[in-house]
């Protein structure tokens, strides 16, 4: 479960947030909220915050 990293919103994890993002062409939250599940329906306005700077922290990783 360590390997998952922290959890955003209900059950999606970060490690999952990753995949969206490698392999799935995820760009934005809204991408993974709601094109890629509806997570959106739940997830609160911090929720959504957190994972906006999770997703930008990704990208400025990969293209380091």
């Amino acid at each position: 479960m360590d390997d998952l990293g922290q959890f955003i919103a209900g059950d999606l994890s970060e490690a999952e947030v990753r995949h969206l993002v490698e392999n799935e062409w995820a760009e934005t939250a809204d991408d993974v909220l709601w094109r890629r599940s509806k997570i959106g329906l739940l997830a609160s306005k911090e929720q959504v915050a957190i994972l906006e700077r999770l997703m930008m922290s990704m990208k400025s990783k990969s293209r380091q």
